[in-house]
């Protein structure tokens, strides 16, 4: 599959921005974001000119193997939510009037200290939250401001629905060297941004 990039539409209102930019210094080609590309390339048919045409659709990995198959993809490079509800790194999420604030665990002072870009998904109580954004402020190591024009105003956590997807994905990627389910049904192996040595001693 090629290892394409992606550059912001901001013609758009709004903006058309990347889950992943490629901007000067840093391409990020051929990211895998888990899970959902994961499960994109498995679905994507076989033939994709065949199946534009009306031809055969056969997904890469049928349906039917999923419980007697394992599922690897081996990739450029690896995103995967730094943060989320499941394990407790995602503490809280505050809309108010087209304004987010996000709280995490604290995210130190290295490259995820206040990231650029990032991305809010398996919100089920407030949906329109889901997406990508550029990061206004960060008021500490836990704390970060994004704008949210037309979401509706909304907390996590509460009392109302259960949580236990949301994921908050840094829009700069990390040399990962991959990831699994529990039980190895789905993996990603991704070695292209590890360092390599010139030469060997």
């Amino acid at each position: 599959m090629p290892e394409d990039t992606c550059t912001d539409n901001t013609s758009t209102t709004p903006p058309q921005l990347c889950q992943f930019p490629s901007v000067p210094g840093a391409t990020q080609p051929g990211v895998i974001g888990w899970k959902n590309s994961l499960e994109f390339s498995k679905l994507w048919p076989r033939n994709l000119a065949s199946c534009a045409a009306g031809g055969d659709c056969s997904p890469r990995f049928p349906y039917g193997q999923k419980d007697s198959y394992h599922y690897v993809l081996f990739g450029h490079s690896l995103a995967i939510p730094a943060w989320n509800s499941r394990y407790g790194s995602l503490t809280s999420i505050n809309v108010v009037s087209g304004v987010t604030t996000i709280v995490t665990t604290d995210r130190g002072n290295g490259i995820n200290h206040c990231p650029s870009r990032v991305t809010i998904s398996g919100v089920l109580g407030n949906p329109n939250l889901n997406g990508v954004y550029n990061t206004t402020v960060c008021a500490n190591s836990s704390t970060m401001t994004v704008s949210t024009p037309g979401v509706p105003n909304w907390s996590y956590p509460n009392s109302t629905l259960p949580e236990p997807v949301i994921g908050l994905t840094s829009g700069t990627v990390t040399s990962i060297s991959g990831y699994s389910d529990l039980g190895g049904s789905d993996s990603a192996v991704t070695l292209g941004l590890w360092e390599t040595r010139r030469t060997r001693i």
